[in-house]
């Protein structure tokens, strides 16, 4: 009788090698979860929005926190540590393409300040005078 190579691989694992996999899991849930919550507050925000326009800071601060929640779990850290790689890996193309692109904005746009993305030009003050 031959076992099921899975099964035998999770008993040679160690309790606690289990209990940190679990951890990682839950924490990992967990952020998934604050991020998909933060999806539906911001869409019912817009649904409800009555100015002409919502402000950018606004927008720009709801999209930080879904980057930065949904990232967690893929990027380094002390504890933890990142989801093992088959939870890093999606078995459809666009949903592979979304999960890297999300990574890079977070990256990019909001845990680094990134001067090809965040572009500035300084004007001294005396180049704008009031006339």
């Amino acid at each position: 009788m031959t076992k099921d190579p899975v099964l035998v691989l999770q008993r040679t694992r160690s309790r606690k090698k289990q209990k940190l996999d679990f951890y990682r899991l839950a924490l990992g849930d967990k952020d998934i979860r604050t991020a998909l919550y933060t999806c539906d507050a911001f869409i019912e925000l817009i649904r409800k929005w009555q100015g002409p326009k919502l402000p950018y800071e606004v927008s720009e601060a709801f999209f930080a926190a879904i980057l930065v929640s949904y990232s967690r779990p893929f990027t380094e850290n002390n504890f933890p540590g990142l989801l093992p790689k088959q939870w890093r890996r999606f078995a459809g193309k666009e949903l592979q393409e979304t999960h890297d692109e999300m990574l890079k904005n977070r990256h990019s746009l909001f845990a680094h300040t990134d001067a090809a993305i965040h572009r500035m030009t300084i004007i001294p003050d005396d180049v704008c005078r009031k006339v």
